[in-house]
């Protein structure tokens, strides 16, 4: 929801010089950020790329989009020159009587060109530098707009959430309106809205995430979408649609409610905790880790019956080349928490990440359930009577308190699993085994599988 201000705030500014890879001609471009923080006035940049050459450009950043000042230099005489030229030749001057038309046209297309090089019409796939993660390149979400409105979003989102140190290029921004449904003092008193997920539980696949989110639907201060967005990790979705598609996709909500989005995919994917960070950095994440080869398990069994051809799970998760597990299987390294955890946790505080276990859910609901409302700040609300065993299903199914109509997970929840060899089941056991040890001395935690 973010945290409420009372006044303006002023930030100081920052200035990182690093390394960055660029993979493209594998050069090394170094980086001068200078980011202006007043929040009075739109961002400035300057922006000084030195190739392993030796070879310096200097860039300025307006509005999210970049340009060399060259190109600003050349667009403006450019254009200059061939709107005199263009009048002097229409009204028959001396001094262009001699200049022809196909040059006169030339001059005039390679003038509109490069004057739309320092302009806001081309959308601009940015960095998402920072300043202590890994340093890498990572496309990011393009600004759309360039009014005045859309520049003072970004100074309203720093208004609720502050100096963002490790991003230092400018966020994502939406409409004015949208940004104020960030904001616990922005919203319209007494009318639903909609606003950018206060929490978002991100993962992961085949842990649970359906029943937390199912749950929490109980709770009368939450909303949630229907289904999955998957905005983070879909950059057709971000480059055709932007921030503010994203916030309608959301319930409108009031002010004592907070909005839960889910999409488990996000996890393994790791430019979804930058973007989700650089987007709302306040954001509460929720994750479920399940024991890994009974993950890895559930998976196969879903696609299995989705891909009618998909080879027996032991020719899936072994390599016929080397007899050993197969990485190359994406399912296999979800399962590999560790690699996942260890980035998300560089990207956000370990205060705001909730982790479920998966058994501890099926077994507790009401407990667990309990903890959730305190991670979010919710009142208590989850009691015994919303939860009742069904003993067919084999888990806990939800009871509607006001209408006292029971609901249960889908068909897919509680399905019957294949037997896995004890050959393999050794060899998943002594693969994981490793990045379970340093889960656990990451988190701290004592799952019965760690």
């Amino acid at each position: 929801m973010g945290e409420a201000v009372n006044g303006p705030r002023t930030f100081p500014n920052h200035i990182y010089h690093d390394q960055l890879n660029n993979n493209q001609g594998g050069n090394h471009i170094g980086r001068e950020i200078v980011r202006s923080c007043d929040p009075t006035v739109l961002d400035t940049l300057a922006l000084t790329m030195t190739k392993s050459n030796g070879t310096r450009s200097h860039y300025s950043l307006r509005n999210g989009l970049v340009a060399p000042k060259w190109h600003k230099t050349m667009g403006c005489c450019a254009f200059i020159i061939s709107s005199v030229l263009y009048s002097l030749k229409r009204f028959g001057s001396y001094i262009t009587k001699k200049v022809s038309w196909p040059l006169m046209f030339i001059t005039l297309m390679m003038s509109i060109f490069m004057f739309t090089l320092f302009t806001d019409f081309i959308p601009f796939n940015r960095i998402v530098y920072s300043k202590d993660a890994d340093n890498s390149a990572k496309g990011f979400i393009p600004l759309k707009g360039n009014t005045q409105s859309d520049r003072s979003a970004l100074h309203l989102r720093r208004d609720v959430y502050g100096s963002d140190p490790k991003i230092t290029l400018p966020l994502p921004r939406a409409s004015t309106s949208s940004f104020n449904a960030l904001s616990a003092n922005g919203s319209q008193q007494g009318k639903a809205i909609k606003r950018f997920p206060a929490c978002i539980v991100f993962g992961v696949s085949k842990c649970g995430t359906k029943a937390v989110i199912e749950y929490l639907k109980l709770h009368p201060h939450v909303v949630a979408p229907r289904s999955e967005i998957n905005f983070f990790n879909n950059e057709t979705l971000q480059h055709q649609h932007g921030l503010d598609w994203y916030i309608q996709q959301m319930p409108p909500s009031l002010d004592h409610q907070i909005t839960v989005e889910k999409s488990p995919d996000y996890f393994q994917n790791h430019l979804c905790a930058d973007l989700i960070r650089a987007a709302a950095p306040a954001t509460k994440l929720i994750l479920l880790l399940r024991e890994p080869i009974e993950r890895l398990v559930s998976e196969y069994m879903q696609l299995s019956e989705k891909r009618p051809g998909l080879p027996e799970f032991d020719k899936w998760v072994i390599g016929q080349d080397t007899g050993d597990v197969d990485q190359r299987v994406p399912s296999v390294m979800v399962s590999a928490y560790s690699e996942h955890v260890s980035y998300w946790l560089s990207v956000f505080p370990r205060e705001q990440i909730h982790i479920i276990e998966s058994q501890s859910l099926r077994d507790y609901p009401l407990q667990e359930m309990r903890r959730v409302e305190k991670f979010l700040n919710l009142q208590p609300f989850f009691q015994p009577d919303d939860f009742y065993y069904n003993s067919t299903r084999g888990f806990y199914c939800m009871r509607m308190r006001f209408s006292g109509k029971t609901q249960c997970l889908g068909k897919s929840k509680g399905r019957e699993h294949i037997t896995v060899s004890q050959s393999i089941m050794e060899k998943l056991q002594n693969f994981y085994q490793p990045y379970n040890n340093k889960l656990k001395q990451i988190l701290s935690l004592d799952f019965p599988w760690l």
